[in-house]
């Protein structure tokens, strides 16, 4: 686990140090760069965890005209290694790292799609004059680009490219406006006019001073099999859960589970803790008593007291003025999802013990484990219904009183009467947005009527219940919970692992239909079916 950074058609060394010095707590074991002329420089910080002693970037192929600076873990690299061996490639490490630089001498651009794992890499081949970025296929690690005149600079964050400070901070309102409705900032965009992000799946390839972007990987838009029988789904999903984990496991430092207490975090220390050769570390957040709804220490003690972990807590009780000037620093842009508090506070203690930690991301993306997985599948047959008396329901749940509990259903009533007066994706949309347009309007200047709103497109591809799942692996996901979850970990250089995201397990999770993935209108129905007699009912049955 890295941070990298460099530029193309230029040459400043003191700029290079001051970005990648930006990035230490991405890596505060190592620092490493390359320089080809006023060609392309390169730089990254390492936090070692694979082949600690002889992982050293950047790597090189055997002539030393392929290097490569790398950020993330190729779960498949010993698979790849042997592969390439085969066909006669000589390794020096035994890192993953320097995989990369041999399948690209095999396969050239098409290397990304060979490998398994979350990653960003930026390769430069002295031979072609070429420099090649890429982005892991669901955008766990990412990675942030800015083009001045001639040259590219790139980073793993914002904060490595404005070391430059010809790099303007002009804001972009496109961006403000997609914040205010989503509290994220989506892919391309980042709030800066003159920066933006690599998206999931893409690579960028470099020559001659100009550049390309191009698709490698999309999220699978399988047809969706009605044909499969609920007993394969659960075979199958036992079985790819357990590989990915056994895979992920892999670490020269010590590993331990982020043990919410919940469904998916419950699965992973299960599986962790099998012909695990020492007890697995976990770490829970525990909220102090006026916050006992949201509360799951006992459900986490009695996850490890069955798989017998050695379990540490943290007690939520933060500096919150102290605490958010820190996790902004480490954010570099607005967004506004508060977990991104706890998620800093449990890195920060697990990195008191572990190295490496695996976290429950992605589960209720992939097994429809949000409650309005559960309202879209209601939403079909309510669209049937005459538009006035949807209407009429959403002028009467206005009157609906909330509560500050963890699962506040008057609110979420609420929200579906609300969405249920317009069509399928505008009602999605609905569900998924903070704002309004026309709250959002009203927020701006005399200029707001042309103001670049970020508009009703947002799910505009969703036709149906089919639509969702790609629509959250493509967004929600990458844009939301794994930026948090890269910042807030790196932030204390913490490797965060996410096992559920396991490319074999999204694509035969999107052949599913949401109908079975939530049968009964049991959320992540096919998950707890497939840890039935593994796992307590008491944990698989919870809220």
């Amino acid at each position: 686990m890295c941070g990298i950074c460099g530029f193309t058609n230029y040459r400043n060394d003191v700029l290079l140090k001051s970005m990648v010095s930006s990035l230490i707590h991405r890596g505060p074991d190592d620092e490493g760069s390359f320089i080809d002329g006023d060609k392309v420089s390169l730089a990254m910080r390492r936090l070692s965890i694979i082949d600690i002693d002889n992982g050293a970037q950047p790597i090189f192929n055997e002539d030393k005209s392929i290097a490569v600076i790398f950020n993330g873990e190729i779960y498949n690299f010993k698979e790849l290694r042997s592969e390439l061996q085969s066909k006669g490639h000589t390794f020096r490490t035994k890192t993953d790292t320097e995989v990369i630089v041999h399948l690209y001498e095999e396969y050239g651009e098409d290397a990304p799609k060979y490998l398994r794992g979350m990653f960003v890499f930026a390769l430069w081949d002295k031979k072609s004059n070429k420099l090649l970025i890429s982005r892991d296929h669901l955008g766990v690690k990412p990675l942030f680009y800015s083009q001045k005149g001639k040259s590219l600079f790139f980073a793993s964050e914002i904060k490595s490219i404005l070391m430059n400070k010809k790099i303007s901070t002009k804001i972009d309102y496109r961006s403000l406006d997609s914040y205010l409705k989503l509290l994220y900032i989506p892919s391309p965009l980042t709030i800066f006019e003159d920066i933006k992000k690599l998206e999931p799946g893409c690579i960028l390839v470099l020559k001659n001073s100009s550049f390309e972007i191009k698709k490698y990987w999309a999220v699978p838009n399988e047809a969706i099999e009605t044909h499969l029988s609920e007993e394969y789904c659960i075979e199958q999903i036992r079985d790819l859960i357990a590989k990915s984990v056994e895979e992920q496991k892999i670490a020269d430092v010590p590993i331990g589970v982020l043990l919410s207490g919940g469904i998916d975090s419950s699965v992973l220390t299960y599986f962790l803790s099998l012909n695990s050769n020492s007890r697995v570390k976990t770490f829970s957040i525990v909220y102090d008593n006026k916050d006992k709804g949201f509360n799951e220490a006992e459900k986490a003690r009695s996850i490890s007291k069955k798989f017998n972990t050695e379990h540490f807590e943290a007690v939520l009780k933060p500096d919150i003025k102290d605490l958010l000037k820190k996790i902004v620093g480490f954010l570099d842009e607005p967004f506004a999802d508060s977990s991104a508090i706890p998620n800093y506070l449990i890195s920060k203690y697990a990195r008191e013990k572990v190295k490496v930690a695996l976290t429950g991301i992605g589960g209720d993306e992939i097994f429809g484990g949000y409650p309005r997985y559960a309202g879209a599948r209601l939403l079909s047959n309510y669209l049937k219904v005459p538009k006035v008396l949807r209407k009429m329901m959403a002028g009467l749940s206005g009157n609906f009183s909330e509560s500050a509990t963890a699962f506040n259903t008057s609110q979420r009533l609420k929200r579906f009467f609300n969405g249920g007066q317009y069509n399928f994706s505008a009602a999605y949309e609905h569900w998924t947005s903070y704002l309004t347009e026309s709250e959002r309007r009203e927020l701006y200047s005399v200029n707001s009527k042309t103001m670049p709103c970020f508009g009703n497109k947002f799910c505009s591809g969703l036709k149906g219940e089919a639509d969702i799942f790609k629509h959250e692996i493509s967004n929600y996901l990458p844009e939301d919970l794994l930026y948090l979850s890269d910042r807030m970990s790196m932030a204390n250089s913490l490797e965060m692992r996410v096992p559920f995201l396991d490319i074999r397990l999204v694509k035969f999770m999107s052949k599913i239909p949401l109908k079975l993935k939530t049968k009964n209108f049991t959320l992540k129905y096919l998950l707890k079916k497939s840890m039935k007699g593994l796992l307590s009912d008491e944990i698989l049955s919870q809220r």
